[in-house]
């Protein structure tokens, strides 16, 4: 995979991370199948589509996700997203369910790449060669290209890219990362990177799934309209009581709640005012 100059589409993917389904697809209208000879594959539920090579075999589709390899050796993990908490956040946070694991929130990005990567399977190995950090709306938290090196369970050295970014923390001090990574095998990497970027930046979600993504994880009380991790209603803890039960620090996350009822509208529309704007602005370096 090169490492050489970013080109204008990379950079307009990781400016537009947040607003890539409204502000590529729909302002540009590319087909995946201009890109590289890419065959577009969507998600059964609707979530999430991407161009991928001939031959490909898709291992996972939904909710926002599109993972695929390749006869080679090759892999796609297209639209993950990991929920952090940060352990500076309130105590009552911590028995929340859906989250995946702790970390402070100012952790630089390629650090949190690699802690995510390796909390997702211990056995991958993951070294850095290059983080280009790109400036976009704070709304959109920050976000980064990162390139390097990595040896998963299967013990092939791999090359790999990724379009990493780190949303803003809720008022519980919990944050989603959500990340486009593709690779592949070492000796096949230099002549596959055309096609692998082509894969990157082919990923899209739909309108209605950019709000899903935009929406912070702890809401308001259930009922009141809050989204869970999983997009679901009712928000973290799902159940009538809050997280625990009765008792159990509900309180506290009614009050945290409360907080998050007053914000989370004004939150959300300044985030998706902010990858709109972004979409406008990058839109002329995309046609470049």
């Amino acid at each position: 995979m090169t490492r050489g100059s970013v080109t204008p589409r990379i950079v307009c993917a990781l400016s537009l991370w947040l607003a890539v389904a409204i502000a590529v697809s729909a302002q540009t209208q590319r087909p995946h199948g201009g890109q590289a000879g890419l065959q577009e594959v969507d998600a059964p539920d609707g979530s999430a589509s991407a161009g991928l090579p001939k031959g490909w075999r898709v291992i996972k589709s939904g909710q926002m996700v599109i993972d695929a390899v390749g006869p080679q050796g090759e892999a796609a993990q297209l639209g993950n997203t990991a929920v952090v908490r940060d352990p500076s956040g309130p105590p009552a946070a911590a028995r929340l369910g859906g989250v995946d694991m702790e970390m402070p929130y100012a952790t630089p990005l390629p650090e949190k790449f690699v802690r995510i990567v390796r909390h997702v399977d211990p056995a991958n190995q993951v070294s850095i060669n290059n983080s280009t950090e790109f400036k976009v709306a704070p709304q959109m938290g920050q976000c980064a290209r990162i390139v390097g090196d990595i040896t998963t369970k299967d013990g092939v050295p791999k090359k790999f890219e990724s379009l990493f970014c780190s949303l803003p923390p809720d008022v519980a001090r919990i944050y989603k990362n959500v990340f486009r990574l593709v690779m592949a095998p070492a000796q096949v990497a230099a002549q596959e990177g055309p096609m692998l970027e082509a894969v990157l930046t082919s990923y899209r979600v739909p309108p209605q799934m950019l709000q899903r993504m935009l929406a912070p994880v702890v809401g308001p009380a259930p009922g009141a309209g809050a989204r869970g991790p999983d997009g679901g209603p009712g928000g973290p803890g799902g159940g009538p009581s809050g997280p625990g039960g009765p008792g159990g620090g509900a309180a506290s996350m009614n009050a945290i709640r409360a907080k998050a009822a007053a914000q989370m509208n004004e939150e959300t529309k300044a985030r998706a005012a902010g990858a709109l704007q972004s979409a406008e602005g990058e839109d002329s370096i995309l046609r470049q």
